[in-house]
């Protein structure tokens, strides 16, 4: 994925439009603790597929990346800024976002780089210098582009150098979701559970939600199954096909490994749009 790319808002009618997709993986914090090496990795692979499996499905595809110490909150802030207001109605912006978070109350927060540890603890330092789900659900609403989708794959650092447990958080996870699809139109789908959720093998294995968005955009059976006429737009996977087929594969897998079963949420939004097709 590159780095950075050529942004303007040069373009030819296509009724196709752009998709604009900001990956973003906070694996690098001031804090050792909060260093999530996953993160962008994940973060790269999720933007891979959705750029390898959109394609057919839009005039062109940018994806920006902000990886490591590149992820910061100001870079972050910026760069959605800038593509909301390049985007146009026929197009659409995608956030995806993986590191460390935790829900306090019903609001999901996120640790991007330069986070830096306080006396009063890692819950004060998210609330003061974290990344709010809500802010970043509010600058996906203020695009341009009528189709927004929102990704935040979370792995809550109340585990780390412990064998503490996180504290189940689905329902307010949900209430949170929810009110990002109301209020700013997105579909989101957000997880916040342990770092060793999604794989036994621990750090260095996916976040749980990459991994099960991972594997239902590669099943081979339902209603995300290859398709041999992979560039015919009828057999387009939408948006809540995708994230509703990860969300119902979590709960069983999380209830076997004795973690919160609802910490995967997703949108309940009635309609989705195309954003995958096989390439199979």
């Amino acid at each position: 994925i590159p780095a950075e790319i050529e942004l303007d808002s040069s373009r030819r009618a296509d009724p196709k439009g752009r998709l604009f997709l900001v990956a973003v993986g906070m694996s690098e914090n001031a804090d050792a603790k909060l260093n999530l090496p996953q993160a962008s990795r994940d973060a790269r692979s999720l933007a891979d597929l959705v750029q390898l499996r959109s394609a057919a499905l839009y005039d062109r595809v940018d994806v920006i990346a902000l990886l490591g110490k590149d992820a910061t909150r100001a870079r972050l802030k910026d760069t959605l800024l800038d593509v909301g207001s390049l985007s146009q109605p026929q197009d659409t912006v995608m956030l995806v976002v993986c590191g460390r978070g935790t829900m306090l109350g019903d609001h999901l927060y996120l640790a991007p780089s330069g986070l830096r540890p306080g006396t009063a603890g890692w819950e004060n330092d998210f609330r003061t210098q974290g990344l709010a789900g809500d802010e970043l659900a509010a600058l996906l609403g203020n695009a341009r582009a009528l189709n927004r989708v929102l990704i935040l794959d979370a792995a809550n650092p109340s585990s780390v150098g412990t064998n503490e447990k996180p504290k189940p958080s689905g329902f307010a996870l949900r209430a949170a979701v929810e009110r990002w699809s109301r209020t700013q139109g997105v579909y989101a789908i957000a997880a916040c559970a342990g770092t060793s959720a999604a794989r036994p093998a621990g750090e260095t294995s996916p976040g749980l939600l990459t991994a099960l968005l991972l594997d239902s955009a590669g099943r081979t059976s339902g209603p995300l199954a290859p398709s041999a006429a992979s560039r015919d737009l009828g057999n387009a996977i939408s948006v809540i096909e995708w994230f509703n087929t990860a969300a119902e594969r979590a709960g069983p897998l999380l209830e076997s490994r004795g973690l919160d079963p609802y910490a995967v949420q997703q949108s309940s939004k009635p309609k989705g749009f195309p954003l995958l097709v096989s390439t199979k």
